[in-house]
């Protein structure tokens, strides 16, 4: 039985070198339909911490084919999954395209101080990235504070919108999201906002 399984590990290692192989040569469909066959097999298996590396590896392929909300999905799974037994290097030893990813899901996710040690192991300041952000009902999304930061330099919508490459009608949406998330009714009490929490 221990040769079995061995033999298990050995080709895992060697499925999850090929996953890696595809995804440098920007093959990400082929690497996420390998990920996901693997993935079933690690989990079927019990095989968590190698779970927890396949998902990491979707993540990332994700991210990379350019959905965002994909990879934000697979590494909250990781994420959940890594945090009782505080897995570190199975995420820092990605390098940038991990930190970027932690830094996204720091802002939306429910674990957010494992993620805050995640990043301060790679090197990052997570609370110097929005040291106020925890205080509100609902985090900021990346397009908000990139509105907010506009807001506050006293851009009015329409300059924002043609700083963004977007609609007004998108750019009023978008205020009046944040206006929602920081419980104020004004551009005034924004701004006012923003230097209290300390949030840009």
């Amino acid at each position: 039985m221990p040769v079995i399984d061995e033999l298990d590990a050995a080709q895992g290692i060697e499925q999850t070198t090929v996953a890696r192989v595809l995804i440098a040569q920007d093959r990400y469909g082929e690497a996420l339909a390998l990920l996901a066959r693997l993935l079933t097999q690690a989990e079927s298996s019990g095989r968590m911490g190698w779970a927890i590396k396949l998902l990491v590896l979707q993540a990332l392929a994700l991210q990379s084919e350019g959905d965002v909300d994909g990879a934000l999905s697979s590494l909250k799974r990781a994420l959940s999954l890594a945090e009782t037994d505080e897995y570190v290097r199975t995420f820092v030893d990605e390098g940038e395209p991990m930190v970027r990813l932690l830094r996204a899901a720091l802002s939306e996710d429910r674990i957010s101080d494992y993620v805050a040690r995640l990043l301060a192991v790679c090197g990052e300041d997570a609370e110097s990235m929005a040291p106020g952000m925890a205080s509100l009902v609902e985090p900021l999304t990346d397009r908000e504070v990139e509105v907010l930061r506009l807001i506050v330099a006293g851009m009015s919508n329409s300059e924002i919108a043609e700083a963004l490459f977007i609609a007004v009608s998108t750019v009023k949406s978008h205020v009046n999201h944040i206006f929602g998330k920081l419980e104020v009714k004004s551009r005034a009490q924004a701004i006012a906002k923003v230097r209290t929490l300390n949030l840009l």
